[in-house]
């Protein structure tokens, strides 16, 4: 059905017209029946990181040199991490005060894991298997954190295994 009609419409006040002639739908041919598509599989895996996460091994943890050997001291070496004096090893993460990062050891919350006076951690070097550093990006699960997430991991000890280890540094 053609239609010679103006198509008149109302626009910020003026009036669009068009006399040029105009087709309707059901003018149209009749389409052909749609061909049944293939199935399509998609796989893939999910990242174990995200995007503000950084992991550390332990080894690297200990070399890393003015940490004196502390897992939680040698944060301060990594991009975006800074201590707020020299007199505490507490991390203000990309800007924020060290009273807004969450601390957890082995995904449970720790309230303070440094000694009074913040110069050293309470965790022993060969206690922390490695840790992740969670300076954006984190979700929901890690609640009340407006600065950073410190998730230590421990390391697996045999329970029956005894060892003393004694660390001096002059």
């Amino acid at each position: 059905m053609n239609f010679n009609a103006c198509l008149r419409s109302a626009l910020c006040g003026l009036s669009i017209t068009s006399a040029a002639p105009m087709a309707c739908a059901a003018d149209a041919p009749p389409a052909e029946a749609p061909s049944p598509l293939e199935p399509v599989t998609i796989r893939g895996s999910r990242l174990t990181e995200v995007a503000g996460q950084r992991s550390i091994p332990a080894q690297e943890l200990r070399s890393v040199p003015g940490s004196l050997g502390d897992p939680l001291k040698s944060l301060q070496s990594l991009p975006g991490v800074a201590s707020v004096s020299d007199a505490s090893s507490d991390p203000a993460i990309r800007g924020s005060r060290p009273e807004d990062n969450r601390f957890l050891i082995d995904g449970l919350p720790a309230g303070r894991v440094f000694h009074v006076g913040g110069l050293t951690s309470v965790l022993h070097p060969d206690l922390v298997s490695r840790f992740d550093l969670y300076a954006a990006a984190f979700g929901p699960e890690f609640a009340n954190a407006t600065g950073g997430i410190i998730d230590v991991n421990c390391a697996a000890r045999a329970a029956t295994a005894w060892a003393a280890h004694w660390t001096w540094v002059p």
